[in-house]
């Protein structure tokens, strides 16, 4: 995971042109991207039987400043109406974060006692996917938050995209679809979570980025795009742009084929990022 910092160059007003949603449960301003207070690693975590997933995934989580500041001093514990360590999520974190603070190694045993509430699928004692789970526990606590503010089902999906977790790992995505003959743009935003990105080409992840946001042809013959100004099928070019950087990028590899091949390339990381090419009013470094 990277923490985004925003360029100095750029001014705090609104940038980018996603939709506004009709009411902000969290806003982005109040997430703190630094710990609070100097904050030593926490502590190790006993295998409780093929948890790798689940430990690693906690590991990441509970080092991330963004995430422990929430889960400490967000408050939410004063306002769940949930029946806490049943049924909450946010609760189940926070309990096991203040686990790991006194302690050399402890297990994170209300976690794992909960995974069904996190998602119907995971099974105790099998193996799972590392990514998998943290989608469905980042998505489980996006629920328990929009239950223990009593957000109406029917509220509008932008407005749902401000909870705490969002604001901390969510971005949105822009894809403008260009006709060649009209020239029309087509434009659509997508809310994203991470970024899941294609290495059999990449030794590094700038190049995997630069892959991801290339512009590319679209289908031939019967696939062509319909361009919805042109009203026929017609070439055309697709390209994705950041049009919101997530506080927190999270970025997944693709290390697994179709056929369940793995591929082991090694991939370099280096401390520091720069994705300005590629969000669209970044300015260009």
């Amino acid at each position: 995971k990277h923490t985004i910092t925003p360029s100095k160059n750029v001014s705090s007003a609104k940038l980018d042109q996603v939709p506004e949603p009709k009411m902000t449960l969290f806003r982005r301003e109040q997430v703190e991207l630094g710990y609070r207070s100097p904050s030593g690693p926490g502590a190790g975590m006993f295998n409780m039987g093929n948890t790798c997933y689940l430990n690693s995934t906690l590991q990441a989580l509970f080092h991330t400043p963004a995430f422990v500041n929430y889960l400490r001093f967000g408050g939410h514990e004063n306002s769940c109406g949930s029946s806490g360590f049943s049924s909450c999520t946010i609760c189940i974190m926070a309990a096991t974060l203040k686990g790991t603070t006194n302690t050399n190694t402890m297990k994170p045993i209300k976690i794992y006692e909960k995974l069904k509430l996190i998602c119907k699928h995971l099974t105790h004692g099998r193996q799972e996917d590392a990514h998998e789970f943290l989608r469905y526990l980042v998505e489980s606590l996006q629920k328990s938050y929009l239950i223990s503010r009593k957000v109406p089902k029917t509220v509008d999906n932008y407005t749902k995209e401000t909870t705490p977790f969002n604001q901390i790992f969510g971005g949105y995505m822009r894809q403008d679809v260009v006709c060649m003959r009209c020239k029309h743009i087509s434009t659509t935003f997508q809310h994203f979570m991470d970024l899941l990105l294609d290495i059999r080409q990449a030794d590094n992840i700038d190049t995997a980025l630069g892959g991801y946001f290339k512009r590319e042809n679209l289908g031939q013959g019967e696939n062509m795009y319909k361009c919805e100004k042109c009203k026929q099928k017609v070439p055309a070019t697709k390209q994705y742009k950041i049009e919101r950087p997530p506080m927190v990028l999270c970025i997944q590899l693709k290390r697994f084929n179709l056929m369940g091949g793995k591929n082991g390339r090694p991939v370099t990381l280096a401390k520091k990022i720069n994705i300005s090419n590629h969000v669209r009013w970044a300015p260009l470094h």
